[in-house]
């Protein structure tokens, strides 16, 4: 087991955010970052990173040059600062957030834990993500548990190329046909 004084981990919790009630956005964010920081991780919260405004209603964003900023920063974060993604919500079928899992996961190769609204049963998420959970407490508990520290971190990187590498390496030859 871990301390928490030895956790070393930044999480990035992607969310659906679009046409999502701001409020309610916020307060989630915040519950989620302080229950991260309880396990001694670091969060990383896209709605309170790009400050959405406190207010009843919907988030709507028609400015596609502030989109494509904060999608930019999204991706930075990700790519530099995170070790870990959290989808939370990843049940709701957001187009941004299967776009995050896209980048964090093909793309950067970094573990991805789910965290649904509700039990989904048995699904190929199973054998996609990491984790899927349907605690908050559960699933940022896991994260601190088993990518906590740059060592986790590095053994789990080193079993999933080991794994994953070699048949990605030859699908890659194999789509020049």
């Amino acid at each position: 087991m871990h301390k928490i004084s030895d956790v070393d981990c930044v999480v990035y919790i992607a969310c659906r955010m679009t046409n999502r009630d701001r409020h309610e956005q916020i307060e989630r964010a915040q519950y989620l970052c302080q229950i991260a920081r309880g396990f001694g991780l670091t969060p990383i919260s896209p709605v309170l990173e790009e400050g959405v405004e406190d207010k009843p209603g919907p988030l709507v964003t028609n400015d596609p040059v502030f989109l494509r900023k904060v999608w930019a920063a999204d991706k930075a974060i990700m790519a530099y600062r995170a070790h870990v993604t959290l989808m939370d919500g990843g049940d709701e079928g957001s187009v941004g957030m299967g776009r995050e899992y896209g980048f964090n996961r093909y793309g950067l190769w970094k573990p991805t834990i789910t965290l649904w609204g509700k039990d989904r049963g048995l699904t190929v998420a199973e054998w996609e993500d990491d984790g899927i959970f349907m605690s908050p407490r559960g699933a940022l508990a896991f994260i601190a548990a088993n990518y906590g520290t740059r060592l986790k971190r590095w053994r789990w990187r080193l079993a999933m190329l080991v794994r994953t590498l070699p048949r990605f390496l030859k699908r890659q030859v194999y789509a020049w046909r």
